[in-house]
C-alpha cells in the first residue's frame, strides 16, 4: 500500500515537472502570452491596455480568451496558473532586487513550487499511515 502511494506521488511529481501546471500556454497567442503576464503582475486592464498601446476593451477581450484556452472562470485563477508556469515572476523579482541582495527565480520556479506542495502533502500522508 505505501509502495502504490509512493508511485502515486512520483508520477505527480512527473507530471509537475514536465510542465502539466498550464497545459494551455502553448495555445496561446504571443500578446495572450503578454497579457497574462501582466496579469500575473497583477495589473489591471486599463494599466496593461495604457502600456501596450490597446484600448480597454481589447484588453477585456484578450482576458476572456484567455480564460477560455485555460480553462478558467475567473482572474484569480488565471493568476494562480501563470505563476505556477513561472509568468509574473521576472519584473517583480527585478524590483525587488534593487532593495534585497538575494535575487531568486528561474523559469522553473513555479514548476519547483508546485512539486514542493506536493512533497509536503505526501510526507503528512506518509506521516498518518
Amino acid at each position: 500500500m505505501v509502495k502504490d502511494k509512493v508511485e502515486n506521488f512520483l508520477s505527480s511529481i512527473d507530471a509537475a515537472v514536465l510542465g502539466s501546471s498550464l497545459p494551455s500556454l502553448s495555445e496561446l497567442s504571443t500578446r495572450e502570452r503578454q497579457v497574462l503576464d501582466y496579469l500575473a503582475q497583477g495589473w489591471d486592464n486599463a494599466r496593461i491596455a495604457q502600456t501596450l498601446g490597446l484600448a480597454s476593451k481589447t484588453i477585456r477581450n484578450h482576458v476572456t480568451h484567455l480564460f477560455e484556452k485555460l480553462g478558467v472562470n475567473t482572474r484569480a485563477e488565471a493568476i494562480v496558473m501563470a505563476r505556477d508556469a513561472g509568468l509574473g515572476v521576472k519584473r517583480a523579482i527585478k524590483s525587488m532586487s534593487a532593495h534585497s541582495p538575494h535575487t531568486g527565480g528561474s523559469t522553473h520556479q513555479g514548476q519547483m513550487s508546485l512539486v514542493k506542495r506536493k512533497i509536503l502533502r505526501f510526507s503528512r500522508e506518509i506521516r498518518d499511515y
